[in-house]
């Protein structure tokens, strides 16, 4: 059940003030977004010193996955699973984690080089570097020979690696990067390279397209907006739907920033979403942690909601909206969850899971 699979990730994400995994498509477009993503821990991470590093790292490891794909599609028009991007952000260090296909016959080239580039220190790595600029040395895919180079002087850490076979022709090409306060020493964080190779295997199974744990203070919303738009579209045939999942998408979003938990910045709101495709149905996920009596309250307005026809919502929606133009409980009509309600395929789906002491994890489906 995917409910589940949220919880999860919600709870296998802890210690992580930021997480996220992509699952295509991958547009060249979506290199900023992706930056702004990252932003949630930007402050943070500049203060840390990894900041600049860090944005370089997302480029270049976003780029080499799009570059993947452009070619085998280019060659074969065959693949509709791009691959998986990820990254996760902790107290002085981020790990990002990328999965493209790669060809059988590739897999000596890139297992060479790996090793190589690991076996060399910052100068030696320099070296290779404008040896391999200067004459050209790699392949016709240089390019990404060239990356893995500057990935490694840039990350000043070993780059881990693992390649799982997927049939005769293709093999899947799991890389890790990771960005430390201190360079070349630290914890080891290959534990995550197997996470992010399990949550890849789920999210193919399941269908799902995004998950994202961290802040959802109104400038994280409108990333992750833009990447569920899109996937929205792509999946939707009705352009009346698509729109309806922009709409629905937007309240789930507003409602984590609105409810979710204060952290120690008071600007900051931490939840989870995540995003699948079922069929011809798009599915919206969100969670945030409530307190009991949130819980109660929360649980008595989906449970009406859930009862009611398309009819009595909406004229649930016309009473609430008056009310709320006369500023009549305002601040707690629930007018955004009768609104989602309303705009769903099928009825809302939720549940509240035990998390620590009298509080929940709450989770909400919507599918549109």
């Amino acid at each position: 059940m995917r409910l589940n699979t949220l919880k999860y990730f919600y709870e296998r994400a802890n210690g992580q003030n930021l997480s996220f995994y992509y699952r295509g498509p991958f547009l060249d477009k979506f290199t900023n977004t992706i930056l702004d993503v990252s932003n949630g821990s930007a402050a943070k991470m500049n203060q840390e010193g990894i900041g600049k590093k860090v944005s370089f790292m997302l480029v270049e490891c976003f780029q080499n996955v799009l570059k993947h794909g452009e070619g085998l599609n280019r060659q074969e028009n065959v693949r509709q699973d791009e691959g998986m991007f990820s990254f996760k952000s902790m107290p002085g260090v981020f790990i990002i984690n990328s999965i493209n296909f790669i060809h059988n016959h590739e897999i000596p080239r890139l297992e060479k080089l790996v090793a190589q580039v690991n076996s060399l220190n910052e100068q030696d790595l320099k070296e290779l570097y404008l040896n391999s600029l200067k004459n050209n040395t790699m392949s016709a895919k240089g390019g990404a020979g060239l990356g893995l180079i500057e990935m490694a002087r840039k990350s000043g850490q070993k780059i881990l690696h693992h390649i799982d076979p997927v049939d005769d022709n293709y093999s899947l090409f799991h890389q890790q990067i990771t960005i430390s306060k201190m360079p070349g020493v630290g914890a080891d964080h290959a534990i995550l390279l197997q996470d992010s190779r399990e949550f890849y295997k789920r999210m193919t199974k399941e269908n799902l397209v995004l998950l994202y744990k961290g802040d959802f203070s109104q400038k994280s919303i409108l990333p992750l907006l833009e990447l569920a738009e899109h996937n929205a579209k792509d999946k939707v045939e009705s352009h009346r739907r698509a729109i309806r999942a922009s709409h629905v998408t937007v309240e789930v979003l507003q409602n984590i920033s609105k409810h979710a938990k204060s952290t120690e910045d008071p600007e900051s709101r931490f939840g989870v979403f995540m995003l699948g495709k079922n069929k011809s149905e798009m599915d919206i996920f969100a969670g945030n942690i409530v307190s009991i009596s949130e819980k109660i309250l929360l649980e008595e307005k989906l449970e009406y909601l859930t009862s009611l026809d398309t009819i009595e919502l909406k004229e649930l929606h016309r009473s609430t909206l008056k009310s709320s133009l006369r500023f009549e409980n305002k601040s707690n009509s629930g007018l955004g969850l009768i609104e989602v309600a309303q705009a769903c395929a099928e009825k809302l789906v939720f549940r509240f899971y035990p998390y620590e002491k009298e509080q929940y994890l709450f989770v909400l489906q919507a599918s549109i």
